[in-house]
């Protein structure tokens, strides 16, 4: 890694120190521009003026930039008109104000750490040294990698289509048609056949094999943000065709042109980003844990990373872990049971009235119309142990909701719960990242998909 430094840029309210940043090791990747930056206290007019021709110039040319020094600006103060004259300048340019704390002997903050394209951590204000300054010691790091080269990986995925759906749905018509003609659970009483639900289940698998068969394919990542629409590939477009201009003609008017195009291509694109992520924390605001894992993505959070586990603990482990927990909540409804009779003894033996309670003897059936609308309303999102992607299985609901009715109603007419339904996916989660994965007490158990008591009457 070697500074270099650069031209400094000449203004006469503020001052300047230009050093661009390399590895000897980086191929595709442009340097970091690291800048340090003085102003004196004073008037502040022709600073904004400056500063921001100061910014627009280098964002020219510099994908990755860090701006340090004493500005002399009461940022933490909302009041301050410069400050927020300031602020203003920043969010016009893209630009990110790392600093929150007090760097000044008078507990402002003075000091600060501008950021474009790039990312710091570990920032620090050390205590005041009254000997040294009557500013404060600021201290951080950065990170200079080169990007990682696209790696295409292999991939079992599905082409499910129109025709697909079209041929899924010819197939399973007369199986589910005679599935239901034959089927007398509901009407004589009997428990639902575990039979009976394999093989619906496998017809399910079965018929979507045939249609769209699991392919191995090749999947190579792609860089493109998901944020990017037509409107800033538009302003790129107009932004570099300016640029192209100006590099022929080389006069002023191209050049103010391209400068202006260029912020506003930057602030495009910032907001969009901003309105991408403001519309998938508002849809999804009701799922806590799509919101943590966006949240942890945008602070490039360790909570983000799969958690490894180690070889040592093995499955087993983890059930025993499950059913403890099982066991001790059942524990613990039955230690306060008695409390709860005695309770109801003390009140019937009082003067005040009271009520029978009312005990629950059966399970009411439900009829199409309820079952089609919870289907229909319930998130299109699968569990590994769905026979079918949940967009195709409300698609083929109309020829499949006889059976799926009759397994349901029988199920609550006998209180008795099918074997197939009684399998959970269960994924173990640190409960925090700083945790030592080595330990079964410090993991969180989740369900991606829900087990069923032995029979109904259980509960």
């Amino acid at each position: 890694m070697s500074p270099k430094s650069k031209a400094n840029y000449i203004y006469n309210s503020f001052e300047s120190l230009a050093l661009s940043i390399i590895d000897a090791n980086w191929k595709n990747q442009k340097p970091v521009l690291f800048i340090v930056v003085y102003r004196p206290p004073g008037p502040y007019s022709q600073f904004l003026l400056d500063f921001s021709d100061f910014l627009s110039s280098i964002l020219l040319s510099w994908d990755r930039i860090i701006i340090v020094g004493d500005f002399n600006i009461h940022v933490d103060d909302e009041g301050d008109s410069l400050g927020k004259a300031f602020n203003d300048l920043l969010d016009g340019t893209g630009f990110i104000q790392n600093v929150n704390k007090p760097t000044h002997s008078h507990k402002h903050t003075l000091d600060l750490i501008l950021t474009y394209g790039t990312e710091i951590s570990d920032l620090s204000v050390h205590p005041h040294n009254p000997v040294l300054s009557d500013h404060f010691l600021i201290t951080f790091q950065f990170v200079l990698q080169d990007n990682p080269p696209l790696v295409t990986r292999t991939q079992m995925k599905r082409t499910l289509g129109d025709h697909s759906v079209s041929e899924y749905k010819q197939i399973i018509q007369p199986i589910f048609a005679s599935m239901s003609s034959n089927y007398e659970g509901v009407m004589s009483g009997l428990a639902v056949n575990d039979e009976f639900v394999d093989r619906v289940l496998f017809t399910f698998r079965t018929t979507l094999d045939v249609v769209a068969p699991s392919k191995l394919k090749f999947v190579k990542p792609r860089r493109a943000s998901p944020w990017y629409n037509a409107e800033t590939r538009s302003l790129k477009q107009s932004t570099r065709k300016l640029e192209r201009l100006w590099r022929r003609s080389n006069t002023e008017h191209t050049l103010s042109a391209w400068k202006h195009s260029l912020v506003t291509y930057k602030q495009a694109l910032r907001t969009a980003k901003t309105r991408y992520y403001s519309s998938l924390i508002e849809e999804n605001k009701n799922n806590p844990r799509f919101l943590f894992s966006t949240v942890a993505r945008l602070t490039n959070s360790h909570t983000s990373i799969e958690p490894y586990i180690p070889t040592t603990l093995s499955c087993d482990d983890f059930l025993k872990i499950f059913n403890n927990k099982i066991a001790t909540i059942r524990n613990k409804i039955n230690e306060s049971l008695p409390i709860i009779r005695s309770d109801k003894v003390q009140t019937k033996n009082s003067e005040s009235p009271i009520n029978p309670s009312k005990i629950l003897n059966n399970f009411t059936t439900v009829d199409q119309i309820d079952v089609t609308s919870i289907i229909m309303s319930s998130k299109p999102s699968m569990c590994l142990l769905d026979p079918i992607p949940t967009k195709l299985f409300k698609e083929t609901l109309p020829l499949t909701i006889d059976t799926i009715l009759n397994i349901i109603n029988t199920s609550l007419v006998t209180g008795y719960v099918p074997q197939s339904f009684k399998y959970a996916v269960i994924k173990p989660l640190l409960k925090k990242p700083t945790l030592d994965p080595d330990i079964l007490a410090n993991y969180d158990l989740f369900l991606t998909y829900h087990s069923s008591p032995k029979s109904l009457k259980e509960w």
